[in-house]
């Protein structure tokens, strides 16, 4: 068996620095750019071999994360903004499609904060649209199981992903504000 060719890549911060900019300049999507440097990071620390955990490893790796949050601030208020336009149109396919594009965490952070932000008479409405959604939602998938105790969303013509983004909101709404 022949050894593979390998090659040695030497990063200083500056250069690190000067690529996460090109990386957010690149692109005007959030999610693509955060995304960009979140596999970056990983690179780096999947192939930093002996300088792993030295001084400067450490420092690159800060150094990207330093973009990386700023890029995932930037995403969630993009997002944050859009989970609040939805709710206020009630798209639930809207807020399915949000919440396929967040970790559990970054929709609970967002959703969490909207609701301390809406004016009472809106979080009200917003609550009552949500519990009855779910709840239509929640008897179709029940009836379309054939079992009492299952729910078969799929079968009933319902997105899960929009029924668990709903759900979550409406759990922030109601634990924020009960």
């Amino acid at each position: 068996m022949t050894e593979e060719a390998r090659i040695t890549l030497q990063i200083t911060g500056e250069e690190i620095d000067g690529f996460c900019r090109e990386i957010v300049a690149a692109s005007s999507n959030s999610g693509r750019r955060h995304a960009t440097l979140v596999a970056l990071e990983g690179f780096i620390a999947r192939f930093a071999g002996a300088d792993s955990h030295s001084p400067a490893y450490e420092a690159i790796l800060g150094r990207i994360r330093n973009f990386s949050e700023q890029t995932r601030s930037d995403l969630l208020r993009e997002q944050a903004a859009a989970l609040d336009a939805a709710l206020e149109q009630e798209d639930v396919a809207a807020l399915g499609r949000i919440h396929a594009g967040l970790s559990r965490n970054g929709f609970s952070r967002i959703a969490g904060r909207i609701g301390q932000q809406m004016p009472s008479s809106r979080r009200q409405r917003t609550t009552a649209w949500l519990r009855q959604w779910c709840d239509q939602a929640e008897q179709a998938a029940r009836q379309a199981s054939g079992w009492p105790d299952a729910m078969d969303f799929r079968a009933a013509g319902i997105d899960l992903q929009a029924y668990r983004a709903a759900k979550d909101i409406l759990i922030q709404l109601t634990e924020e504000h009960p």
